[in-house]
């Protein structure tokens, strides 16, 4: 598994000689916004205005990492991955704006052969085009978006609005047999995240949902496993199937 830290995102990037730190909030939000729903004027980055917005730059480091992947793979410096990677097998995964640059990534990169998206909104141009890629989205009902919203803030209706039918929409056009939508009641956003398996704290912190915290947790492991066992490793997980006796909380659609 690779992670991936996005300059200008992410809190601090190092890079040989540079280290980048991250934009504040105020600065950053136009830019997401931008790549949901694009404006004119575009908004600007260090003076440059961004007419997609920030996701298809973040998507870019992705096929940057991917490049460099195949480096390693044909010849690592440390001989350890030479010929070790399988490139033919690319999966990419993200919560909130990783997933927003995870779908963008799909959009415009063949390489990745399927996509994991988990508790946001889809970028326009992902909304329009759709995904050719087997992909999952992974959320919660929007009443427990707005039940977070009364515990820890954020979550306006124009954003639980925005989030649910830009997944709902990019999730019917996908062809048969290559989309699942899983809804999970009880999730906050950060369920989504581990934080919730290992703090008992963030549930009277109001930070996650009336879920179990571990619960939730596994909840989403086995639908990201099942998933990407059955894209990418031909091994078919009856859980995708159809709603689940197993996990008869679980709000499942397929395509």
């Amino acid at each position: 598994m690779v992670g991936v830290d996005q300059p200008y995102t992410s809190a601090a990037v190092t890079v040989p000689g540079r280290t980048f730190l991250g934009v504040t909030r105020a600065e950053v939000e136009p830019l997401i916004d931008q790549s949901l729903t694009p404006t004119t004027p575009a908004p600007t980055l260090q003076g440059q205005p961004l007419p997609g917005g920030i996701v298809p730059y973040l998507a870019r480091d992705v096929g940057f990492v991917l490049d460099q992947l195949a480096v390693v793979d044909g010849d690592d410096p440390d001989d350890v991955l030479t010929g070790q990677l399988d490139m033919l097998h690319i999966g990419a995964f993200g919560v909130s704006l990783g997933a927003m640059t995870t779908a963008e990534a799909c959009r415009t990169d063949a390489r990745l052969s399927a996509c994991l998206m988990m508790d946001a909104a889809m970028p326009a141009d992902v909304t329009a085009s759709g995904l050719t890629q087997p992909a999952t989205w992974l959320t919660r009902p929007p009443a427990d978006m707005r039940i977070e919203r009364a515990r820890s803030g954020g979550w306006s209706d124009k954003d639980i609005a925005q989030t649910q039918q830009t997944m709902h929409a990019t999730f019917a056009e996908q062809a048969p047999g290559r989309g699942y939508f899983v809804s999970i009641p009880g999730m906050f956003h950060v369920n989504f995240t581990d934080a919730a398996y290992w703090s008992p704290l963030t549930s009277p912190l109001g930070l996650t949902g009336p879920v179990d915290g571990r619960h939730g947790y596994d909840i989403v492991n086995a639908y990201t496993t099942a998933f990407f066992d059955t894209s990418l490793r031909a091994r078919p997980d009856p859980l995708l199937d159809g709603p689940s006796p197993d996990q008869p909380d679980v709000l499942y659609s397929r395509r």
